[in-house]
C-alpha cells in the first residue's frame, strides 16, 4: 500500500489581515474535505501568533492534490490571499 501524501501549509497573514485570512481559509476547509482523495484538511492557528495559520492535509496521492489545486474554492482562496499572506508548503511521505 502506498502511503498517503501529507501536506503542512503554513500561512502567515500580513499585519492587519489575520481576520480576512482566517475567514478565507475556514471557507475552504469544508469543500476541500469533500473532495475525492482528501482524508484530512484541518485548520489551526498558532497559539503564540494569531497571524500564523497551519493547514494539516492528507491526500490519497499526488493526483488528488493536483485536482484540489484546480478546484474553484482553492482558486478563490488563492485570489483572496494574494498580497495579504505568505505561504510555506511542506510535502511529506511517511517512511516509517
Amino acid at each position: 500500500m502506498t502511503p498517503n501524501l501529507v501536506i503542512t501549509a503554513i500561512i502567515t497573514a500580513e499585519p492587519g489581515h489575520a481576520d480576512t485570512v482566517r475567514e478565507a481559509l475556514a471557507a475552504c476547509t469544508g469543500p476541500s474535505r469533500a473532495e475525492d482523495g482528501c482524508h484530512r484538511y484541518d485548520l489551526h492557528v498558532d497559539v503564540t501568533n494569531d497571524h500564523r495559520f497551519v493547514m494539516l492535509e492528507e491526500w490519497t496521492d499526488e493526483a488528488a492534490t493536483v485536482a484540489h489545486g484546480k478546484s474553484d474554492h482553492f482558486r478563490t482562496l488563492g485570489r483572496t490571499l494574494k498580497g495579504i499572506a505568505q505561504f510555506e508548503v511542506i510535502r511529506l511521505k511517511q517512511i516509517g
